[in-house]
């Protein structure tokens, strides 16, 4: 899940890196001028379908420093992340 506050999503480049080194792009600059970006990605649509597929993950390991990275592509807006997790499910 993610709490990210911003004054315009469509700033915004989001990429989750796992332990394994895959990299999976959540969020491409879509939204336009609504703030914020507040739920779980997940495939099946439960809140925010990610831009690239989470299956990217499969096969790698979960154990270990998954890394969030942000980028705000324009200037005049600001923003704050205020949380976010990895949630893992095995199937």
């Amino acid at each position: 899940p993610v709490n990210i506050y911003h004054t315009w999503q469509g700033d915004l480049i989001i990429d989750l890196r796992s332990p394994s080194g895959t990299v999976v792009r959540l969020w491409n600059g879509s939204g336009g001028s609504s703030n914020n970006i507040i739920g779980t990605f997940a495939d099946n649509g439960s809140s925010i379908y990610p831009y690239q597929s989470l299956s990217g993950f499969n096969g790698g390991s979960a154990n270990g420093v998954w890394t969030l990275s942000i980028y705000d592509q324009w200037g005049l807006d600001s923003g704050t992340l205020n949380s976010w997790g990895v949630n893992i499910t095995c199937n």
